[in-house]
């Protein structure tokens, strides 16, 4: 299985990515932040992805630029080429799951910047030096996201109860969501 990685180096109102050399460790920077993205191309399955390595590259490559014409060139093919890939349900399937990959090592990041992210909130707030509409900007968020937060979890408590209850009906057992 091969694997795609590179370093995403943002500042507000810019995207710059590089390719990392392996061995390479991430770090933060000021204004902006580096993340190290690596994710897998081929599926996690037991028989192997029939996706040529130039199919591979095409499927990082839509990943990284933001558009298929970028995506097209970056891999050294036409546009026509890689559009016609993308209706391939092979290589549509296998791009989707890249993408999947992707997000959720995004959120799995954008998780453990949460506490961090709280943290300067309640401080602006906190703070009888900063603006009035910065406090109140902040403590609007704070209960924004408090209140979403509560009805994910009343929502998500809700389903698990009707899935036990409709999986006790027809004798099935479903597994523990976490």
């Amino acid at each position: 299985m091969s694997t795609y990685s590179e370093w995403l180096d943002w500042k507000p109102g810019s995207r710059v990515i590089e390719n990392v050399p392996e061995g390479v460790t991430p770090k933060l920077t000021e204004p902006g932040f580096v993340s190290f993205v690596s994710f897998p191309l081929a599926p996690v399955s037991e028989k192997p992805s029939k996706l040529d390595r130039q199919k591979e590259q095409a499927i990082a490559a839509l990943l990284a630029k933001p558009t298929i014409e970028e995506a097209a060139a970056a891999v050294g093919i036409g546009y026509a080429t890689l559009r016609r890939w993308l209706q391939d349900p092979g290589f549509a399937t296998e791009y989707r799951r890249a993408r999947r990959d992707l997000v959720s090592q995004v959120a799995a990041q954008l998780q453990s910047a949460a506490g961090e992210a709280v943290a300067a909130l309640v401080a602006i707030v906190r703070d009888p030096e900063a603006p009035a509409s910065a406090r109140v900007s902040g403590a609007r968020t704070i209960l924004e996201f408090t209140s979403r937060a509560v009805e994910t979890e009343d929502l998500t408590a809700r389903i698990e109860t009707l899935e036990r209850a409709a999986a006790a009906r027809d004798g099935k057992s479903i597994r523990a969501v976490s």
